[in-house]
């Protein structure tokens, strides 16, 4: 197991096999690059907020039990949202969204093919559904906690394009630095939403 290089507790054994940790004792950012551990930084001020799902949680999805080993909040200006990082026992793992009240369920898929859309109103297609583009906005990182598939810092700002299919599903596109990273999401009733507490 790891040790923080700011104050040499251990960190998550998760840390094996995914990007970024925080450390639970000083709240400090370790990325993982390649045989090292790389000190980068403050995690951000996690307010407390009442939520549906918290870090050590478990969520019933996709026919199997997920557990909630990461939560990273944005900002979009007049509010901000929550995202839990899910991962099963065979390490796959889906994105949880949290934004007031609503619930959806998001796993990376590769870009669709053709042009991307980039006014409200416009269309996309992913295997054979068509997505309308509804929401286009800014959001910024302002904390994280936990283990992570993917590096973030605070004050990290990206683009996020949602567009929405006539069967409810979702179709999220993040644009930073030029890249891109699509999301396939599915609404969840959060009544309907089985949580195991830590």
């Amino acid at each position: 197991m790891a040790q923080c290089p700011n104050c040499g507790d251990l960190l998550p054994d998760l840390l094996d096999v995914q990007m970024m940790a925080v450390c639970k004792s000083c709240q400090t950012t370790v990325y993982r690059l390649e045989d090292r551990l790389i000190q980068a930084g403050s995690a951000g001020e996690m307010h407390d907020a009442p939520l549906l799902v918290g870090l050590g949680d478990e969520v019933w999805t996709f026919g199997r039990w997920y557990r909630a080993v990461g939560h990273a909040r944005f900002s979009y200006g007049s509010g901000w949202w929550d995202e839990l990082w899910l991962q099963d026992e065979g390490q796959n793992g889906c994105w949880l969204s949290l934004d007031e009240g609503d619930v959806i369920i998001q796993t990376q898929i590769p870009a669709p093919e053709g042009p991307i859309p980039s006014k409200i109103g416009e269309g996309v297609s992913v295997d054979k559904h068509g997505y309308t583009l509804t929401e286009s906005e800014t959001a910024k990182c302002i904390a994280f906690r936990g283990v992570l598939p993917e590096t973030m810092a605070i004050g990290d700002t990206f683009r996020y394009a949602n567009f929405t299919a006539h069967n409810g599903h979702t179709l999220s596109r993040e644009s930073q630095a030029g890249s891109s990273t699509w999301y396939l999401g599915s609404w969840i009733d959060p009544f309907d939403l089985k949580v195991r507490r830590a």
